[in-house]
């Protein structure tokens, strides 16, 4: 099994040229999320630890950190194999680790993008009908 704990940088996930006050809104929130993943052979489980009070981005978080240790299955169980040197178990958990960001920024940068897209448009087709 292996345990990975990430912090998303809000900063990373949206820095649009001219920022709305939505998205520095998400940025500050996105900034507090804490949480804790775990996967197995079973699958993987994500917990939020530190809820940036909007449930829409904890789930976003969440299910990045899920879907990327999925992805990266293969390369988690080698490192639970037997008799690999100390050397090579911590340069494997070095990859890991890097694909593990990478891919957690880049899911998480197109789904909280996607989340204020959809909020925005909610509000000018509301305001559109007053």
């Amino acid at each position: 099994m292996i345990l990975a704990a990430f912090s998303l940088m809000a900063a990373q996930a949206v820095a649009p040229a001219s920022p709305s006050s939505d998205v520095v809104v998400t940025a500050r929130r996105l900034q507090a999320w804490r949480g804790k993943a775990n996967a197995n052979a079973r699958g993987s489980r994500c917990r939020t630890t530190q809820s940036t009070g909007d449930k829409d981005l904890d789930h976003i978080a969440c299910d990045s950190m899920r879907w990327c240790m999925g992805t990266m299955q293969g390369q988690a169980a080698a490192l639970a194999e037997r008799g690999i040197a100390a050397d090579v178990r911590q340069q494997r958990q070095a990859t890991l680790n890097a694909g593990l960001t990478t891919c957690m920024t880049e899911q998480h940068e197109r789904r909280v993008s996607d989340l204020l897209d959809r909020r925005v448009a909610a509000r000018i087709e509301a305001s559109a009908k007053n």
